[in-house]
């Protein structure tokens, strides 16, 4: 795999998530299913993809309780890397960190889990003239605030709505992403939108469809999410630890 390095975000305090009656410690990349974090999930599966080397996004609340959870894994990365969320948006870390980051990386949310074989086909994008950004694509939701598209062919749409085609998901994370992005991002507004719009405009926006949820943001996602966490679980740890 080309792609050995990941940016993980763990600073995210789940307040949609407590609005709805959740209560968890701290952040919600410590939600916890079968006795460990999301985080913990989120991890293992980077690494049993080839991910050795990580550069970690923590809040002063959060750092101790990260390297808990590190310390928890039955492997040990490479390299870790910290760096202080300065409470400037999720979109614009790649931004922030850009002198922690390889000329490619995956780009992670720690609440999020992905089956190892996602990030190798992210990762396989780039075996065709190394695009900006590889994003993820998944069910529609009900959330709407979710940035939607419809797929024709390999030109990407953003829409506002959707409309029942088969061909219409939700994009966003995990996803693969260049220091060209990152220097883009000012530019860009450091939104998530733009990005879509952007690179969908410019025919340079690749996606790869994920069989898991979208990262959850709302208890009506949570619940949904839950059966195929529990599922992809059982699946990640009946894996071998080494990738």
């Amino acid at each position: 795999m080309y792609v050995k390095q990941a940016l993980v975000a763990c600073a995210g305090s789940g307040t949609r998530l407590r609005k709805g009656g959740m209560d968890f410690p701290l952040s919600k990349v410590f939600i916890e299913l079968e006795g460990r974090s999301m985080l913990y999930w989120c991890l293992l599966g980077l690494y049993q993809a080839g991910v050795d080397r990580l550069v970690m996004n923590v809040s002063d609340s959060t750092v101790r309780m990260v390297y808990k959870t590190l310390s928890q894994l039955p492997f040990e990365f490479k390299r870790v890397d910290f760096r202080k969320d300065l409470d400037l948006g999720t979109t614009g870390l790649p931004y922030h960190t850009r002198h922690l980051l390889d000329d490619y990386y995956f780009f992670e949310c720690g609440h999020s889990v992905s089956e190892p074989d996602h990030y190798r086909r992210l990762d396989a994008e780039l075996q065709d003239g190394k695009p900006p950004v590889v994003l993820s694509t998944f069910a529609p939701s009900s959330s709407d605030a979710r940035v939607k598209i419809r797929m024709n062919g390999r030109k990407i749409i953003p829409i506002r709505e959707f409309t029942g085609n088969d061909e219409e998901f939700c994009i966003g994370l995990p996803g693969v992403f260049g220091q060209e992005h990152a220097a883009r991002l000012p530019e860009l507004g450091f939104e998530f939108k733009k990005l879509v719009e952007f690179y969908a405009a410019s025919g340079t926006l690749r996606t790869v469809n994920s069989n898991m949820p979208l990262e959850v943001d709302y208890v009506d996602e949570w619940r949904e999410a839950v059966p195929h966490y529990m599922k992809h679980i059982e699946r990640i740890s009946a894996i071998p630890a080494s990738p």
